[in-house]
């Protein structure tokens, strides 16, 4: 989308290189892998920052680091609050305390809502999203960024 084209260059311009983000997210293939379902999991890609995502193929490669993908589960596993087995759709919300601490711990310093799901044939009907109404009224969390239907907030360190 547009939009999401702009808000990559925002991210470029006024994110340090070293920052990363949570974007929307879900499992796929009985849970052994996760994939971004918006936008947001381009981030690397567009801005050479990182992500709660990796890219698609990692289901396939070798990493450099073998726990990097047992890593990236468990933290959707946290995240959703279900298992990745459980394929259906969940409103994530991040403003609760164990997974503010879950992401300050991880690194974790942004969190991007893309403008549209990935949506069409062979897309999930009803992904993951997170809960942008439970982080415009959390203190932990400061809208940076709000146009054409893109939302990144930064998340204060306290």
């Amino acid at each position: 989308m547009p939009a999401d084209v702009q808000a990559m260059a925002w991210v470029r311009e006024h994110t340090p290189p070293d920052a990363r983000f949570v974007v929307n997210s879900h499992p796929i293939y009985g849970g052994d892998m996760i994939v971004g379902v918006d936008a947001g999991w381009w981030i690397p890609f567009f801005t050479g920052r990182r992500t709660n995502v990796l890219p698609m193929a990692y289901g396939g490669e070798l990493a450099a680091d073998p726990q990097y993908a047992a890593e990236i589960h468990a933290l959707a596993r946290d995240l959703r609050r279900r298992p990745l087995t459980d394929g259906q759709g969940v409103l994530v919300d991040l403003t609760l305390p164990e997974t503010i601490e879950r992401l300050r711990t991880a690194g974790y310093t942004y969190v991007y809502s893309g403008a549209q799901p990935i949506a069409g044939p062979g897309g999930i009907p009803a992904p993951d999203r997170i809960d942008t109404a439970r982080l415009r009224t959390s203190p932990h969390f400061r809208l940076v960024y709000n146009h054409n239907g893109v939302e990144i907030f930064e998340l204060v360190t306290q």
